[in-house]
């Protein structure tokens, strides 16, 4: 599909879906990452598939207790998600709750 890229950010999306409902976490990682590159190649970096990329790969960092990686996927990503999708959004508390659960567990409180 790399001649539709609509298609492939939807495949990509449907199989990091797969593996992290799997607990296939070393499956779903790499193919994360690759649907990012490619939807930021794509589309671009404030393209909604590009952020929806970069938060699928968080949601994955937190449920392996990667505090680190979630806060550096989601710290750039946060005004452009609350642009796309508004300050009292499911889609924005969604993103707070991951940062604030990989604040807790680094322990960074205060943030």
């Amino acid at each position: 599909f790399g001649d539709d890229p609509g298609t492939q950010d939807r495949l990509l999306e449907v199989l990091v879906a797969t593996y992290r409902a799997g607990n296939r976490f070393d499956t779903a990682i790499p193919l994360a990452e690759q649907r990012i590159a490619a939807a930021e190649r794509h589309f671009g970096a404030d393209d909604l598939r590009t952020l929806q990329a970069r938060m699928a790969l968080a949601a994955i960092y937190t449920t392996l207790g990667a505090g680190d990686r979630v806060i550096a996927l989601t710290e750039p990503l946060a005004a452009a998600w609350m642009r796309h999708h508004g300050e009292t959004s499911h889609e924005h508390a969604h993103l707070l709750y991951l940062q604030g659960t990989a604040y807790t567990r680094l322990g960074r409180l205060d943030e």
